[in-house]
């Protein structure tokens, strides 16, 4: 009797640990799976809803869905329809999170440069009375430095870092999916960003701000950090310094600032500079069109290292400049 006990209790015993593995089994499936970005796509949608309707404020859920329309079609044509065996899901959200995360010391860096800049130039120079007309070399020279060292630099080292020391990367199984993980930190960091830009922006300009930046500002976040992510995935075999890495997402993410601020700036006193974010337009399109052809070359490099052909790789090099 006392043996029965015995044997029915390991047999109960067999049967718990058996319902764990497979509970534990189909947990893995679904964190490995789509219905995990779904659930965060659904429970980050209806947080902004949320937000939105108990701050009265329309803008801010308008320019957070704008936001996630142009995610959702990144998400889906560059991971989710071909590539979603790259690198699971929950490192691409992990990913994603740190982006937003490291938004706030970028933004205390950036708030500071300024700051440091203004207060430096003030001393220099000579104070003007609020009427007087802009000086022009100052705002130009402020543009520039606001542009290139304090945006692009910052914004862009934030990317490179989430990439290469978030222990995401190390769960990629192919390439790609390390250009996959920089592009989610990018937009991470650009829906923080977009926050940002309507919660304190002026009422008249609000919902202008909320088309731009819901469109063109995510479409320039992804593919810098493409650009980035396509030299971090092919440093196993390809060695390149840190400014070979980020000199053209640099120089990509200042012009399109750039052109972007100094109508900002001097736009009241020139109307015509009002024409300049065509160019920050045509610059995004321009890099988009060359990150495209950067991520093809990640998966001919993938699909040349399956096959063992190493001579045809060494061919292909010269499409990376």
């Amino acid at each position: 009797m006392g043996t029965d006990t015995f044997s029915n209790g390991k047999m109960s015993s067999t049967y718990h640990d058996e319902e764990v593995d497979e509970f534990e089994q189909e947990f893995v499936e679904f964190c490995n799976g789509l219905p995990c970005i779904y659930l965060f796509g659904g429970c980050f949608l209806s947080a902004i809803v949320l937000a939105g309707v108990l701050s009265s404020s329309i803008a801010l859920s308008i320019v957070m869905v704008l936001t996630l329309l142009p995610m959702g079609l990144i998400a889906y044509f560059l991971y989710i329809r071909n590539h979603l065996d790259s690198v699971p899901p929950t490192a691409v959200i992990h990913s994603f999170c740190w982006g937003a995360v490291g938004g706030f010391p970028v933004l205390a860096i950036q708030i500071l440069s300024i700051a440091y800049f203004t207060g430096a130039w003030d001393l220099l120079g000579e104070p003007k009375s609020a009427d007087a007309p802009p000086d022009v070399t100052r705002e130009l020279i402020f543009a520039l430095f606001q542009a290139f060292l304090v945006c692009a630099v910052t914004e862009e080292s934030l990317k490179f870092l989430v990439v290469t020391q978030i222990p995401g990367p190390a769960m990629a199984t192919r390439p790609y999916g390390v250009v996959v993980l920089c592009i989610a930190g990018g937009l991470g960091f650009s829906t923080l960003e977009n926050l940002g830009y309507v919660l304190f922006d002026d009422e008249k300009v609000v919902y202008f701000v909320a088309l731009m930046r819901g469109f063109l500002d995510v479409m320039l976040h992804a593919t810098v950090a493409a650009l980035i992510g396509v030299r971090v995935a092919l440093k196993d075999h390809e060695t390149y310094s840190f400014f070979q890495i980020m000199a053209v997402p640099f120089a990509i993410h200042g012009i399109y600032d750039l052109f972007l601020m100094i109508p900002s700036n001097l736009g009241d006193t020139y109307p015509l500079l009002h024409l300049l974010p065509l160019v920050s337009l045509g610059v995004t399109v321009a890099a988009a069109v060359y990150a495209f052809n950067q991520l093809k070359y990640v998966t001919d490099i993938e699909v040349i290292k399956s096959g063992g052909a190493e001579r045809e790789r060494t061919e292909r090099h010269d499409r990376v400049l």
